[in-house]
């Protein structure tokens, strides 16, 4: 998924208008965050943490989460 560059479609799901979207965008870049520490640098480089940060901003509790 890194190689394919597919985090960055997953990060741009964050902010997808449906919250299950996001839920699930979020599940697997966890999955990828619990890889190797190079696994971890890419996600680090895109910038991440900030945009999970803001998804603590969500309405809905399932996001949060």
């Amino acid at each position: 998924m890194i190689d394919a560059n597919l985090t960055v479609v997953f990060i741009g799901f964050l902010y997808h208008e449906i919250p299950k979207f996001q839920f699930e965008a979020a599940w697997c870049i966890t999955n990828i965050a619990s890889g190797t520490s190079d696994h971890v640098n890419s996600l680090i480089e895109k910038d991440v943490i900030t945009h999970f940060i803001q998804l603590l901003n969500s309405q809905h509790m399932d996001v949060v989460e």
